[in-house]
């Protein structure tokens, strides 16, 4: 998962809620600023070989293929437990 702590002080994740959703990829959907900036991604994971990608990395070579979606309703029950309890 994303690391947050480079990005906030100890201070500021004392005072904010941190919730993570993953979204879909649609490479065919993707404006074409996006697909070029996600061309150049993909080119450099391709150059890599197989054995040095990670499962996150091999999962997004395969989305420009096949549409991923790994949205989760679950998801959103952490952040519902935070606002009932506030």
């Amino acid at each position: 998962m994303f690391e947050i702590s480079s990005n906030f002080t100890g201070e500021m994740k004392e005072k904010v809620n941190f919730f993570y959703l993953r979204g879909a990829f649609k490479y065919q959907k993707l404006g074409f600023v996006d697909r070029m900036m996600m061309n150049v991604l993909r080119k450099k994971l391709l150059k890599k070989k197989p054995e040095e990608l990670d499962e996150d990395s091999k999962g997004l070579l395969a989305a420009y293929e096949n549409p991923i979606d790994w949205t989760d309703r679950k998801a959103i029950e952490p952040i519902v437990k935070c606002i009932k309890e506030q």
